[in-house]
């Protein structure tokens, strides 16, 4: 049977091919032939799929609204989108994208930077639209606001200067707030306190964006306090700033792990925040500079979701974009304004941050505890310590989690948010709760709502894993 409907099959190519001599039809004619006799020898194709149920308007960055789950599995059932789902999580480069360097490819490297998953970028006025139409909200970069005279600066000339810019801005939409500065000394936060009573009296609403020094800077002469969070305090009760935030690049080739003082840094922005009800953001590495090591999937992965465990509410990269410098080089966009090699684990890892970082922005951090077979850090807290989640199994002898419980702000929810820690290995934990919980779900982000799992799927090295908890009534 088949031989003969192979034969009937070349006598109906040969038939066309002489029609196609003696009539001269096109060569598209003749496509259209053979594909009509080639489909006489084929099984039929398959009903075509169900539509998709039609969805609202998207905006940029948003997360996708919740699609139905698979036949196959009937436990994956998509919830409500929650209260926050259209919120843009902050994703922030940190080198804007300048005209001297890339002419009139500057389009083409805002539209990199969003298809490598940043929501948020520094930028000039005049690159307003542009971000927009990349569908990018913009951190203004301007000497108006990101100023150098921070020690000599007056009130009155801050004022004229800020109120100069807010009139070439004009209310763009683009517009998510301001670039402030980075690293600076304690000696420069009065004149810095001046620019964000600017923004809150003119720009109310509007981010205000200025990276802390790490604590491995030197106190005495980079700090200038006598101590780490002396500086920290200092800057938060002087210059009270809607968000704060600091840089700190720990993985270096000579460890796979980071020392202590990692973890003591995130530690410390956290009691901070929570006392001062002050989110924080942490400027992770985005290439490879100074004596660090360049990054794996799994690196990115860890320096991502350590820093929500610890309840972070926006994530720096840095710097992303090119520097153009030769000690800076791997950054996800070249020097030449293409993705480089390490452009695609970015994407990948900011495209779920996208769809998970917006869960995130309301809820409150409890808790952050280390569970590890290799030692807990030097002033962080051991699950033993918590009254929420009992025990976790992991089904490996070595392993290195971490273990965050939060609070919904508006509905009271509980979560945990488990990280493998580990660099090198997968593992799979179950979780015992103080009271038994009713329902235990899990954010996909790949689906974009929470999944029914009685056991939990593996955690990749350096992944993270958001959980919902519901407690049984009267718990």
């Amino acid at each position: 049977m088949k031989k003969t409907l192979f034969l009937l099959f070349l006598i109906a190519v040969a038939a066309i091919v002489i029609l196609m001599a003696v009539n001269k039809e096109s060569a598209e004619q003749t496509w259209k032939r053979v594909s009509s006799a080639c489909s006489q020898f084929v099984s039929p194709p398959s009903p075509a799929p169900s539509p998709e149920p039609a969805r609202p308007a998207q905006t940029a960055h948003a997360p996708l609204q919740p699609l139905p789950a698979p036949a196959a599995a009937p436990t994956a059932q998509p919830l409500a989108p929650t209260a926050n789902a259209r919120a843009i999580f902050p994703i922030m480069p940190y080198v804007p994208v300048e005209k001297s360097r890339f002419g009139d490819r500057v389009p083409e490297v805002y539209s990199l930077l969003a298809k490598g998953g940043c929501t948020i970028v520094p930028g000039y006025v005049s690159d307003l639209d542009v971000a927009q139409a990349a569908g990018l909200k913009v951190l203004v970069t301007d000497p108006r606001v990101t100023r150098g005279d921070w020690k000599t600066v007056t009130e009155a000339q801050a004022e004229k200067d800020f109120l100069s810019l807010l009139k070439e801005i004009n209310d763009h939409p683009a517009v998510a707030g301001f670039f402030i500065g980075d690293e600076p000394g304690a000696d420069c936060f009065n004149g810095i306190a001046i620019v964000y009573k600017l923004i809150a009296k003119h720009a109310p609403g509007k981010m205000a964006v200025l990276g802390l020094l790490p604590n491995y800077a030197d106190p005495v002469t980079q700090c200038k306090t006598p101590d780490y969070e002396t500086y920290v305090r200092s800057f938060v009760d002087i210059c009270k700033p809607p968000m704060f935030g600091y840089d700190h690049y720990a993985l270096t080739p000579k460890a796979l792990y980071p020392n202590d003082a990692y973890w003591q840094n995130l530690e410390i922005f956290r009691k901070i925040g929570l006392e001062k009800n002050i989110p924080f953001f942490v400027w992770i590495q985005a290439g490879t500079f100074l004596n660090l090591r360049e990054m794996s999937a799994a690196d990115i992965r860890f320096a991502i979701y350590t820093v929500l465990a610890y309840g972070a509410k926006g994530i720096g990269e840095f710097p992303f974009l090119s520097t153009q410098v030769s000690d800076y080089h791997n950054e996800p966009i070249d020097g030449f304004g293409q993705p480089s090699p390490f452009f695609y684990n970015f994407q990948h890892a900011n495209e779920k941050l996208q769809r998970l970082g917006p869960e995130l922005l309301r809820l409150r951090s409890d808790a952050v505890y280390h569970y590890t077979s290799a030692g807990v850090p030097a002033g962080s807290r051991t699950l033993a310590e918590g009254d929420f989640v009992k025990a976790i199994k992991p089904n490996t002898k070595e392993y290195r989690l971490l273990v965050s419980e939060f609070t919904h702000m508006d509905s009271g929810e509980r979560y945990v948010m488990v990280v493998n820690c580990d660099l090198k290995q997968q593992v799979n934990v179950t979780l015992e709760f103080a009271k038994a919980p009713k329902a235990v779900d899990y954010y996909e982000p790949y689906l974009g709502y929470y999944i029914d799992f009685k056991s939990y799927p593996g955690i990749p090295p350096g992944e993270g894993r958001l959980i919902r908890v519901t407690p049984k009534p009267g718990n």
